[in-house]
């Protein structure tokens, strides 16, 4: 079963039971966060273009001060993929953290989007090349946290990393998001 269909499963099965009640509680303080899904890693190089598609997740703490504002930082995997790139077969993994902040937007009583932007360090292991190469990318995102219970929501996030050179990744996952 591929990331996609995990994702398409996921919504079918569990917003149904996380949007039935309202939540009025203070939604402030701390929150972990974890999600499964898909990725795409781009490395474009000269007129040759790497791409791969792949399992993704990602988990994290975060603290919300406000209705609307939260900082956190997530750790990430794009997981890697295998391609052509100058005629030579090439695997890369890559991985690292996130430093973000979410600006939330209430939609009703039990949903919520978000848009999110961060600073992001990964490491990118290249095969053939030997070296774990350590790289900074800006981070922007989009999702929706879906749910009445007064800790556990169900999250839907989608993001984008955008490298130097022409490196590129993104990532979409769905998880929980537990409030303490």
């Amino acid at each position: 079963m591929g990331g996609q269909q995990i994702v398409i499963y996921l919504l079918a099965v569990i917003v149904p039971l996380l949007t039935s009640t309202v939540r009025a509680e203070d939604k402030t303080g701390w929150a972990m966060s974890f999600g499964v899904g898909g990725s795409m890693i781009r490395d474009r190089d000269g007129n040759d273009t790497f791409r791969a598609n792949d399992f993704a997740y990602n988990w994290g703490p975060e603290y919300r001060f406000s209705e609307r504002w939260a900082l956190g930082i997530d750790f990430f995997s794009l997981g890697g993929g295998t391609d052509t790139l100058n005629s030579v077969d090439t695997t890369i993994d890559v991985g690292g953290f996130e430093i973000r902040g979410r600006m939330i937007f209430p939609l009703s009583d039990n949903v919520e989007m978000y848009g999110r932007l961060g600073y992001a360090g990964y490491f990118a292991d290249v095969d053939p090349g030997g070296s774990n190469l350590g790289e900074e990318a800006v981070a922007l995102g989009l999702g929706f946290d879906i749910g009445s219970g007064e800790h556990w929501t169900f999250r839907i996030d989608g993001r984008y990393l955008q490298g130097p050179s022409d490196e590129s990744g993104s990532l979409i996952t769905a998880g929980f998001n537990y409030r303490f």
